[in-house]
Parts: structure tokens; sequence; C-alpha cells
């Protein structure tokens, strides 16, 4: 778990962008270690700076492809490695995550402003 004190340091930007496509449209049964709950994609993503000295300059860029494996309807974990592409960036990071989608998340977030 990680947190930021919004009253401390400038707030840090960011940015990514990313294409995926699954390694088969065949819809079969459910099927966990089946092709259809894979995905590989490609991720790009870094940092724009701070409040005090916003853009692209002096800040870690990376590049990576990346393998998706969807667990069941609302879960799915992925993993690859990126690569750097500034003096600033780490050479390599693997990046790893474990991704929850809320169901009907859109429905419930409008049903609280309505």
């Amino acid at each position: 778990m990680a947190a930021k004190d919004l009253s401390g340091d400038p707030w840090e930007f960011g940015y990514s962008l990313g294409t995926s496509r699954p390694l088969s449209t065949v819809k079969e049964s459910p099927c966990v270690f089946c092709r259809q709950s894979f995905t590989a994609g490609l991720e790009f993503y870094g940092g724009l700076g701070d409040a005090h000295s916003f853009g692209l300059q002096h800040t870690p860029h990376y590049l990576g492809p990346e393998m998706s494996w969807k667990l069941s309807e609302s879960l799915a974990a992925k993993i690859g490695p990126h690569f750097g592409l500034t003096p600033q960036s780490q050479h390599v990071l693997v990046h790893f995550a474990i991704i929850y989608d809320i169901p009907e998340f859109n429905k419930r977030f409008r049903e609280l402003f309505h």
C-alpha cells in the first residue's frame, strides 16, 4: 500500500498508454488455462514532472510488453519487463499487477449522483 502526503512536497504527475489483444477470440466454455484467458500487450509510461516543473524533461520513461491472465470475470493478473528509455529511468523494471474489476461500477457510481 502507498500513501501520499498532499500537503507536503509538490504533486507529481505521470502518464500511461497501452494496448492489448487477446490470444484467442474463440469463446469456449469458461476455462482459466485456455488461450482466451490470456492477453498480450504493450505499455508505455513515465513521468510528467511535478507542480513546480511540469514536462517530459528529466523524468523516467518506460516501454515494455505485458502478459495478462484473466482468472475470473472480475480478477486478472499481469506481468511484464519494462525497459528504461531515459537516463533518469532504471534499466529494467518488472511490472506486476493484480486487477479487480468492480461489477457494475458505472451503474453504482451513477446511482450515487442521481
